[in-house]
């Protein structure tokens, strides 16, 4: 398997390709993170806190509202009590009964303005309270000097005339500051029973228009990423493999849609090569298939007549066309060896499949090239699972297609290296084996031609270029696949799937 992680897309997609998917998901993931359900949640809490903030502010108005209307209680009674001390005090003045009776109530109104003093001073203010309570005081200490005359029956007129007009002009100015007062606070109470009443109109409208606000960004956001992906898909089905790139500053969930979109384009892309490769192959199979039959009569008929010969050829140090005879005769059997692959390539002949216990398979074929293996340096690691379910095949052909890519991966590391093999499930049905080697890789340019029957990189004689080819043949028939994924001096990785036998 491949180690290293940062070369994974590349492994799987090519160096080109995977550069793309890495700038666009750069691109996207760059961008600060402001995801929909972010926005929705944001816009349920200010409209929350919009509630919160109306419900306190409409308490705290009718707090105020409830304190104005108890002050205005209150001065009701201070009314009546300094009306009722004023009728007392001043009936047959300075009588001392009379007196002492608006004493009392002039006592008890000052006492109920005290005890009720935080409520006045939260209406009216310190100084008013300040204000009232100064003329209550004064006013009690009119009526004691009053009590005081009355007491003292040798008291001069002239004083009597004035604590009976102190005490009417008291009485006076306490029931006119009271009279203001009232008047004022009601007013004021009024004022915020009105603003109490339009308040919650006014926040209704307010959180309105702010959801609507919400409402339309998250809209719009949607829809413009809907129709954009709408726009996509149909650029997709008319072939437009183009990436998405983004259009916001930010990404929210339609960027991470909008990444996978982008993966599935590069899978797309690599899909419709291997259609391609397929459709390829089966053409070239169906050529190959009459050319070979033709060169092997051919490559018959010269074979037969070399040997004739060379068999005429007695004694052999005497025949001047001995060794010219000999390099014809087997080099028409290598052309003979090529030209069965090409047969077995093209064959559609039938095979019974038999459950294979894979890791055994691969000990097999490697069995065969452990001595090439000790002279090239190559380390083998078998990582195939002994417990993994059997696959279904042929196992000549199949230990024919894992001889085939260990014989590549051997040769491409002149200078030795490390061949791994592991399988593993991928889904109930399959299963993968993947193949890796540390060596020279293959070239970008030459990674889609790699299938193509006689397509070497090889040089030299080291290769006919059909190894591949038949591999790739012999899993199709199996109901199986092959990818190769490889980077130029980094390795190359082979993916092949097979149907379980379950």
């Amino acid at each position: 398997m491949v180690k290293d992680t940062n070369d994974k897309l590349e492994y799987q997609l090519g160096h080109v390709e995977a550069d793309k998917l890495k700038d666009a998901e750069k691109a996207f993931l760059s961008r600060p993170r402001l995801s929909i359900r972010l926005r929705i949640v944001a816009g349920f809490l200010l409209c929350f806190f919009l509630l919160a903030a109306t419900g306190l502010i409409n308490l705290a108005i009718l707090y105020q509202a409830r304190g104005k209307l108890h002050f205005l209680d209150i001065s009701q009674d201070l009314s009546l009590e300094i009306q009722q001390s004023r009728h007392f005090a001043l009936a047959d003045f300075p009588d001392e009964a009379n007196l002492r009776r608006a004493r009392t109530i002039a006592q008890k109104a000052a006492d109920l303005l005290m005890h009720d003093g935080s409520n006045v001073l939260n209406a009216t203010g310190e100084k008013d309270l300040s204000g009232l309570n100064y003329d209550l005081g004064h006013y009690v200490q009119i009526l004691d000097d009053s009590l005081a005359l009355a007491r003292n029956a040798s008291g001069d007129e002239a004083r009597r005339k004035a604590l009976s007009a102190a005490v009417d002009n008291g009485s006076a100015g306490i029931l006119n500051r009271l009279r203001l007062l009232k008047a004022r606070e009601a007013g004021a109470a009024n004022h915020v029973l009105k603003i109490s009443q339009e308040l919650p109109f006014l926040f209704s409208v307010v959180m309105l228009l702010i959801i609507f606000w919400i409402t339309s960004l998250l809209a719009g956001t949607i829809t413009d990423s809907l129709d954009r992906l709408q726009r996509s898909t149909r650029r997709i089905a008319a072939g437009d493999f183009t990436l998405m790139n983004p259009r916001r500053r930010y990404h929210d969930e339609f960027s991470d849609l909008s990444l996978a979109v982008n993966r599935m384009l590069l899978e797309l892309r690599a899909r419709e090569a291997q259609v391609l490769k397929a459709d390829k192959l089966a053409s070239v199979g169906a050529f190959t298939e009459g050319v070979a039959g033709e060169l092997d009569a051919i490559l018959d008929t010269i074979s037969s007549n070399a040997r004739t010969f060379i068999e005429g050829c007695h004694p052999p140090e005497e025949c001047p066309r001995y060794n010219l005879l000999l390099d014809i005769f087997s080099k028409t059997g290598k052309g003979k060896e090529i030209v069965e692959e090409l047969l077995a390539f093209t064959s559609d002949d039938h095979f019974a499949p038999e459950p294979l216990d894979l890791h055994e398979l691969v000990e097999s074929a490697r069995r065969l090239l452990q001595n090439q293996m000790a002279l090239d340096h190559v380390a083998f690691e078998n990582d195939v699972p002994r417990d993994l379910p059997a696959v279904l095949g042929s196992f000549n052909q199949l230990k024919h297609v894992l001889l085939n890519l260990f014989h590549n991966a051997i040769q491409a590391m002149p200078e030795g290296g490390r061949l791994s093999v592991s399988a593993s499930r991928t889904d109930q049905q399959r299963v993968e084996i993947t193949v890796t080697d540390r060596g020279v890789g293959i070239p970008a340019e030459d990674l889609d031609h790699i299938f193509d029957p006689l397509y070497t990189t090889k040089e030299g004689a080291k290769g006919t270029g059909l190894g591949l080819s038949i591999s790739y043949s012999i899993l199709r028939k199996h109901g199986g696949d092959i990818r190769v994924a490889s980077l130029k001096g980094k390795g190359t990785t082979v993916h092949l799937t097979l149907p379980l036998a379950e």
